[in-house]
């Protein structure tokens, strides 16, 4: 055909090179979806809830159709759509190219129906059958059901079933018919109308007026062509009249229909005229519900509804489905790449004189649809839809609803248009039980009638959009383009506008209907925000909460001023969350966190972004704080637990009196003036033996110029002690080595950040008289992953240690009371490799480390039955604690641990010869305010050479 250039089809009808985007919630059969890393051929964009990044995210998907094969028996017929998309017989499968393949027994055919009373059940296969009217089946009386698989059948009038009379059911594969005549054809597949005057008068059993009855099948490349190109005349546009019309590729109805079920792919009309590549309805249609993949309608002149057209004396209650691909395209005219409507599609409340709520276009998704036009009085509109009536589109009971990818192109100038709306007509978007829209196309209309356009053809009006919920929080409307010139009114539902970039949302009338919370995308660096703007303004009945913000950039400065809304807006706007105009809310960027507050002036409501706090860590973002937040509570407090902790041998045999620790170095056995234990056989376990020693503490951490962390610190330490060694001067010498596991769970601002690593150590105890000191050398390292609100995250660090406890022992009553006054020191080094973090930010850490000062006062009692209880207090210094972090070249604050108190209790006991057990309580306030739990045992392996 001439006037406009085809579009070539990649493989099937459907399988265009698609950046559309499609629904989770798929009806089954029609194709299936295969997830891939990008866009390509074939391939489709949903839009799926990334719950860590809190926001749609797009997603690639494979698209491929579900079923190729169709119908049974030992013979088969080969279809493909062709370079210029007609659906033709091959005589085998032609490789890389969809091959469709209905098989059928050649041998057992049906032969051409013909109806004018009452027949039963029609069943079989009807191939290349042939009449003027119903090529397959041709029903003026009454049929009960018809079912069967129906190959290439043709007819002027219903390719395969012409029906004027009633039938119950119609259910079968629909695959290659054809209706075909030089002046007007209709129903590739089905051709449904009302009988003729005469015989509708005549009175008989069957009831021709008001019948309707179901379809259910698979309707694939069945196709209304009214003259082939060549013999298409010459004819200026405005002789619309004298055009040829190709009407319903596959149904074309002009009566009543109860429900239409299938898949319908790859179905076309062409004609001068063209309406309906798939169905055309003029009559009555209860429900249509299926997968619209690929279908076209094609013209010189003017074509409508590359799905579904709608006419002027059509009802349609309910539409539900996908539609993919499908486009409409002419030398005129070229509107409706899915669905067109110039009716009701809905149900009417003829009291109300409205569509009533719930019905229309429900639960339907579109994606990858167009209208195209292209000469000199080219005009296109609706990629997805085009109506010149009200129209509801609703998603209900959880369902999103999708229109993305979908476009109108007039002349190689693309919009990417997905509905279109007549003058004096209402969209209505309607969202019921977690209904969810997005709307990533644009719907447009103009506020004045223009000469020889799309708008002074369909109707003289403005139009309207109504966007409505049922749940201001369980509702949503993704608003990702514009609705030119439209008189919008929102209510009881959340806008949400974040995809990244910065728009002004232009109307022509705006009004909230009720309470609507709104979700934008923010610009501080250049101090603008999504917001609307419009010719005027309505009577609201609600305010706009600004409920969430999207920061894409950080102010040049501490603070920012952004212009939000207009004069007429301007006293409806809330922040936050709706308590008060001036209430504040929080906003973050990858790196700073800002407080937000409205302020409405005269000239317009601005909201006003302020950095900074009481303490330094309040400007930022808690995400980028995890780094120095784990150096601090977690890696550091885990290797300062790992070296306090190393001191096993020292901790058991300092809480002996002077003589039992003498008797037990030199081995000797003598007995100790009364009141006080005697050395026994069992003392020999202090000296070579394993221990095990497990420990946690739960505490908050009060960071300095950082958060409040609350902290579990965990691990578990294993060692071996030698013998004593004599050194000289009296001085003996223990060796020991441990290692361990630890780890860490912290939790501050909505960040949870665990830690777990392992440690290696060696320890050496010196003992003179009632002096005792010891030196103790760690390393190891831990992995870190952090939950952000952004995503996980994961960072490794190195852990080293150096300590040293010295005490001395008071004994008071022959050592049945000790006195132990006790110094710890210790520095540790703390090193987090660089990383990105999950927000894209690169996080380069400096070493942390860290001098301890921890003295210390125990108090023990020796009982006469061995056990060992004690007291201890102590005050803990931590210097040159202060870490380095940068994000981004942004200098973090430099956290740190304050002074704090430790105290508790604890108890020994040996027994059975060999063990030993143990455990302690420590209660810390200050900088850090919790409690310190360790326990464990230790058990002697006898005499035996030095370690």
């Amino acid at each position: 055909m001439s006037g406009f250039k085809r579009l070539s089809l990649a493989a099937c009808a459907i399988l265009l090179t698609l950046s559309s985007t499609a629904e989770a919630q798929d009806l089954s059969s029609g194709y299936t979806l295969t997830r891939v890393d990008e866009k390509g051929e074939n391939t489709i964009t949903k839009f799926e809830w990334n719950s860590e990044l809190n926001k749609m995210v797009p997603v690639y998907y494979r698209v491929d159709l579900a079923q190729k094969e169709y119908g049974s028996g030992k013979d088969v017929k080969y279809f493909e759509w062709s370079d210029d998309r007609i659906f033709e017989e091959v005589s085998a499968p032609t490789e890389g190219k969809t091959t469709i393949t209905a098989g059928y027994d050649a041998s057992n055919l049906h032969e051409q129906v013909v109806s004018n009373s009452y027949l039963a059940d029609v069943t079989g296969d009807f191939v290349e059958n042939y009449d003027a009217s119903g090529g397959a089946i041709h029903n003026r009386g009454f049929i009960e059901n018809i079912k069967g698989n129906f190959i290439a059948n043709s007819s002027i009038l219903g390719g395969a079933i012409y029906n004027s009379g009633k039938i119950s059911e119609i259910s079968g594969n629909f695959i290659g018919n054809r209706a075909e005549d030089s002046y007007s054809a209709a129903g590739g597949a089905i051709y449904n109308t009302t009988p003729p005057p005469a015989r509708a008068s005549e009175g008989s059993e069957v009831e021709y007026s008001e019948t309707s009855f179901n379809i259910s099948g698979n309707f694939i490349g069945n196709s209304a062509v009214a003259l082939s190109e060549a013999e298409l005349p010459p004819k200026p546009l405005a002789l619309y009249a004298l055009s040829t019309t190709g009407m319903g590729g596959a149904i074309a109805n002009e009566a009543s229909i109860g429900n239409i079920t299938g898949n319908f792919i790859g179905n076309y009309s062409i004609g001068e005229q063209s309406i309906g590549g798939a169905i055309y309805n003029d009559g009555k249609i209860d429900s249509i519900n299926g997968n619209f993949i690929g279908n076209y309608s094609e013209g010189r002149y003017e074509v409508f509804g590359g799905a579904i057209a709608n006419g002027g004396y059509g009802e349609i209650k309910n539409i539900t489905g996908n539609f993919i691909g499908n486009n409409v395209q002419s030398g005129g005219v070229a509107v409706g790449g899915a669905i067109f409507n110039t009716d009701i599609i809905g149900e009417w409340d003829y009291d109300e004189e409205k569509l009533v709520s719930g019905t229309g276009i429900v639960n339907s998704s579109f994606y990858g649809n167009y209208a195209k036009a292209d000469g000199e009085y080219a005009m296109a509109g609706g990629g997805a839809i085009a109506t010149s009536t009200d129209l509801n589109i609703v998603a209900k009971d959880g369902y999103t609803s999708v229109f993305s990818g979908n476009y109108a192109e007039v002349n190689g100038e693309r919009d990417d248009n997905a509905i279109y709306a007549g003058y004096g007509s209402t969209i209505n978007f309607e969202m019921k039980n977690g209904g969810k829209f997005v709307m990533a196309d644009n719907i447009r209309g103009e506020a004045e009638p223009q000469p020889a356009s799309l708008e002074s053809i369909m109707a003289p009006e403005s139009y309207k959009v109504n966007i409505t919920g049922d749940n201001i929080d369980n509702t949503a409307f993704y608003m990702l383009n514009d609705m030119y010139d439209a008189d919008l009114t929102v209510g009881q539902t959340t806008l949400n506008t974040v995809n990244d970039s910065i728009h002004t949302y232009d109307v022509n009338n705006f009004t909230l209907s009720n309470n609507t919370k709104m979700v934008v995308d923010v610009d501080l660096a250049n101090e603008t925000m999504d917001r609307f703007t419009s010719n005027g303004y309505g009577e609201h009945n609600g305010d706009l909460i600004v409920s969430g913000m999207n920061l894409l950039s950080d102010s040049k400065g501490d603070s920012a001023e952004i212009f939000f809304a207009e004069e007429g807006l301007k006293d409806n706007v809330l922040n936050g969350t709706g308590e008060l105009p001036d209430k504040y809310q929080t906003a973050y960027t990858p790196i700073y966190k800002y407080n937000v507050n409205y302020d409405n002036r005269a000239d317009g409501g601005y909201f006003v972004f302020n950095r900074g706090g009481q303490n330094s860590s309040d400007s930022f973002n808690p995400s980028v704080l995890s780094t120095p937040v784990a150096n601090q509570a977690g890696s550091q407090a885990v290797i300062n637990e790992t070296v306090r902790f190393a001191f096993q041998h020292m901790d058991l045999f300092s809480q002996l009196p002077f003589n039992q620790r003498m008797a037990i170095i030199n081995n000797n056995r003598y007995a100790i003036s009364e009141g006080t234990p005697k050395y026994t056989p069992e003392l020999e376990m202090i000296n070579k033996g394993f221990w095990v020693k497990p420990f946690t503490s739960f505490e908050t951490i009060n960071l300095n110029h950082g958060p409040d962390v609350d902290a579990i610190t965990y691990g578990t330490l294993v060692g071996f002690d030698s013998n004593f060694k004599e050194l000289k001067r009296g001085w003996y010498n223990v060796q020991s080595i441990y290692g361990g596991y630890n780890g860490s769970q912290l939790s501050y601002d909505g960040v949870d950040t665990s830690l777990n690593g392992g440690v290696l150590g060696i320890t050496e105890t010196f003992y003179k008289g009632n002096f005792f000191t010891a030196l103790t050398a760690t390393a190891g390292a831990n992995v870190g992953s952090s939950k952000t609100m952004y995503g996980n995250e994961d960072f490794t660090a190195l852990l080293a240690g150096i300590g040293s406890k010295s005490g001395y022992n008071f004994e008071f009553k022959n050592g049945k009371y000790i006195l132990q006054p006790i110094l710890f020191m210790n520095y540790s080094f703390v090193n987090t490799f660089d990383y990105t973090n999950a927000a894209g930010v690169k996080i380069d850490s400096d070493p942390l480390h860290t001098f301890q000062i921890n003295p210390q006062l125990k108090f023990v009692t020796n009982l006469k039955n061995g056990w060992q209880p004690y007291a201890s207090v102590g005050m803990v210094w931590n210097v040159l604690n202060s870490s380095k972090v940068r994000a981004n070249d942004v200098i973090l604050p430099k956290m740190s641990v304050d002074p704090y108190v430790e105290y508790g209790v604890g108890l020994q006991r040996n027994w059975k010869d060999r063990f030993t057990g143990f455990a302690q309580a420590m209660v810390r306030n200050g900088g850090r305010n919790g409690v310190a739990l360790t326990f464990g045992f230790r058990w002697a392996i006898g005499k035996g050479d030095d370690l």
